[in-house]
């Protein structure tokens, strides 16, 4: 089966606020496929521990989310049933966090 990911939190995201990516899965005859179990690792600056969610309105449609609480570069991996996603489906790349703004709770 095939399983890509997409969206801008695959590449960019902003310490502090909520990253968001999708993963699509298939089956081996190309149709949407539910009931997959996605494993993100998400290493950096800090080990980042992403939820990953059934979106509810689109069968085979999975929702991956995350706050990055520190800027850097991480990579991305993303596999299913022990295979790695390959680079070009978006399972294998790095992610940029940039600064997000200073909130007053954060700063003296």
């Amino acid at each position: 089966s095939a399983c890509k990911a997409s969206g801008q939190g695959l590449s960019f995201g902003t310490s502090g606020s909520l990253t968001t990516f999708s993963i699509e899965a298939v089956d081996v005859f190309n149709r949407p496929s539910s009931g997959a179990a996605f494993d993100v690792s998400i290493k950096g600056p800090v080990n980042l521990e992403p939820s990953v969610f059934p979106n509810q309105e689109e069968v085979g449609k999975y929702e991956v989310s995350f706050v990055p609480v520190r800027e850097g570069k991480y990579s991305i991996t993303i596999s299913w049933n022990g295979n790695v996603l390959s680079a070009a489906n978006g399972g294998q790349g790095e992610l940029v966090v940039n600064p997000g703004k200073p909130s007053a709770a954060s700063t003296t």
